[in-house]
């Protein structure tokens, strides 16, 4: 590894807007806004079932990278994930969505490609005959559910309620059909199974 070539590379790096976004998506999903040293990364990590999403996200994040996806076998485990460089442009994500912490400007927050990696990190349709969406949302408090439902409701008007476990509901005709409608033009062909589209 040429410890100077990275420094020199990170010198030069620029988060654009759809980088942003993609970020704060998996903020709010599966990726891991980590610290491992002076400066924060962010890490992604699915399923190896789910390498086609993993790779389509690397693709947004290259240019915050070093080195590309790789696999990760363990007992009973069979991932596929990369890690972006540690670099100070990530503090602010840190100080604003790590350890699963929700600004109070959220609403401004979520665009479209937000949601749509969000939901294709921790969404699922409720079941065939009911076409209600539910968000993983467990590893969040209370105040910060609120604060998302009042985003959603503020930005979009789409109505969800907090269910058991702490999940996010997005009722059939008064949450899902908006959310679906607005996410599904991101949505990506390998995770179309989530919201069946």
């Amino acid at each position: 590894m040429n410890t100077m070539a990275i420094k020199e590379y990170k010198a030069t790096i620029q988060i654009s807007n759809r980088q942003h976004e993609a970020i704060i998506g998996s903020a709010l999903g599966d990726g891991h806004i980590e610290l491992p040293g002076k400066y924060p990364r962010l890490r992604i990590e699915h399923s190896y079932r789910q390498k086609e999403y993993v790779d389509w996200k690397y693709a947004i994040l290259k240019s915050l990278t070093w080195s590309a996806p790789k696999e990760k076998v363990g007992f009973k485990r069979h991932n596929y994930f990369f890690n972006t460089l540690s670099i100070p442009q990530f503090v602010w994500y840190y100080k604003t969505f790590g350890n699963r912490k929700i600004p109070e400007d959220i609403e401004n927050h979520l665009t479209p490609l937000t949601l749509a990696i969000w939901f294709m990190d921790d969404g699922s349709v409720k079941s065939k005959q009911c076409r209600g969406v539910y968000l993983q949302t467990q590893s969040f408090s209370s105040q910060n559910l609120k604060r998302l439902q009042q985003a959603l409701l503020g930005r979009y008007e789409i109505e969800t309620n907090v269910v058991q476990d702490n999940r996010l509901y997005f009722p059939a005709r008064t949450g899902a059909r908006k959310l679906k409608k607005i996410i599904l033009p991101y949505i990506q062909p390998c995770m179309k199974y989530k919201c069946q589209c």
